[in-house]
Parts: structure tokens; sequence; C-alpha cells
């Protein structure tokens, strides 16, 4: 768990579609890779599960999308109030369109709690 957040990242997924049913989670076609015939490219939509534990009181989220340079590829996403149950964990579903690849190499995306950076995790962009 994060000292300065309270709340712990379980996971991030990447996928092509994500869907929640009676507190479960439905993830279909799960990647690590984009590719791409060339570049720049869009990928045009996408999905990123995640699912957080901790302290019961409201938080925000953002995602903060970094290059290989760690400069910044899209404005961080717009705030996402969650609160995880006292005795459970807070599933949260994102959807990204129009993502720009500027070139083959790492996206780092990172996960900010309250605006703290909470955890990480790379997605890999490669050329066909």
């Amino acid at each position: 768990m994060s000292e300065t957040t309270g709340i712990k990242l379980n996971y991030i997924i990447f996928c092509d579609c994500i869907a929640e049913s009676g507190g479960k989670v439905n993830i279909l076609g799960v990647f690590s890779t984009i590719y791409s015939k060339a570049f720049p490219a869009v990928h045009q939509k996408f999905g990123i599960a995640l699912n957080l534990s901790g302290d019961p009181i409201e938080h925000t989220l953002n995602l903060q999308f970094r290059d290989t340079n760690g400069k910044d590829v899209i404005p961080k996403t717009p705030p996402l109030k969650f609160k995880c149950p006292e005795f459970g964990e807070a599933n949260l579903n994102i959807t990204i369109e129009n993502l720009p690849l500027q070139n083959p190499g790492f996206l780092t995306v990172e996960v900010l709690v309250d605006n703290k950076k909470t955890g990480e995790k790379d997605l890999i962009v490669s050329k066909v």
C-alpha cells in the first residue's frame, strides 16, 4: 500500500473490451503490445482495467501516459472519483480513445491517486 495515498494498486490490465456485472469484471483481448505498420500512428480505442484497495474514503484517480523520453503523450486523464469498500476492492474501467503513437518504444502508464503516483505499467509500441 502506498504510504502517501493509503491505496494499493492490485492490477492494471490493457485490453480491447471491459464489462462489469454483479461485481465481476469481464476483460476481453488482453495485450501488452500495440502494433503499427507505420509511425506516427493513432490507436483508436482500448480499455484499461484497474483494481485498487485501501482506505474507504473518496479518492481521485488520473492516468498519465509518458513516452520513452518521459514526455507526456496526452494530457492527464480527467479525474475519476472512487471509494474502496471497507473490506474489498474498487474496480475501475477506463476507455482511452485516439492515443497518438509517435515512435516504437515504451509508453509508461502512471496511475495517480490523489495526485500521487501509486503504480505504473509499460505498454509496448512496436512496428509490424
